[in-house]
């Protein structure tokens, strides 16, 4: 009797704990649109920030940091004190910026994936020019880029987070067949 009641017990934990990693997998998904509709938005206010107050890089990420989400306002807080400390170049505050979101990621801070972050690398690279004008044209790029991927994901993602849970689910069932009911 009591055996019974342990096996039912069970395989409802493992149904439902593989349940509740499909969902949070999908929830992960929609996380990462989330945070790239923040990068995109991020950009934009540099952009402003360039065009209109013609402010230095390090007054420009000080600025947006406290707009920002969380994680994303303490990088660029991060990056604006490096470059206000007297940080030698640039690309080198960027790349340690780009470390940090890494670290971020991790540590499951942010649920970017690291071919993301590395697409910000590039950013880093544009920012480098001295000409404003070259500056803004390669944000708008990187802004169409993001925007066209952001695009792309969310037209995939129900159809993803289903299959997502469907997966976890028959893998749940798989293994209460295989742990023997």
């Amino acid at each position: 009797m009591w055996l019974t009641v342990a096996k039912i017990s069970g395989c409802i934990m493992v149904l439902g704990g593989s349940i509740i990693l499909g969902l949070k997998m999908s929830v992960k998904m929609s996380k990462r649109i989330c945070e790239l509709r923040e990068l995109e938005r991020i950009l934009g206010m540099l952009e402003g920030e360039l065009r209109f107050r013609k402010n230095p890089m390090a007054q420009c990420f000080n600025n947006i940091s406290g707009r920002c989400m969380d994680a994303f306002g303490r990088w660029l807080s991060y990056m604006s004190k490096l470059l206000s400390g007297g940080c030698d170049s640039f690309m080198e505050v960027w790349r340690e910026g780009m470390e940090m979101l890494k670290v971020m990621r991790y540590d499951a801070r942010i649920s970017l994936t690291v071919e993301d972050i590395e697409e910000l690398e590039y950013i880093g690279q544009a920012l480098l020019e001295n000409h404003t004008d070259s500056q803004l044209n390669a944000l708008l790029l990187e802004k169409t880029a993001l925007k066209n991927k952001i695009t792309g994901l969310a037209n995939e993602l129900q159809d993803r987070k289903k299959v997502t849970i469907s997966l976890c689910s028959l893998g749940g069932i798989m293994l209460v067949i295989l742990l023997g009911l």
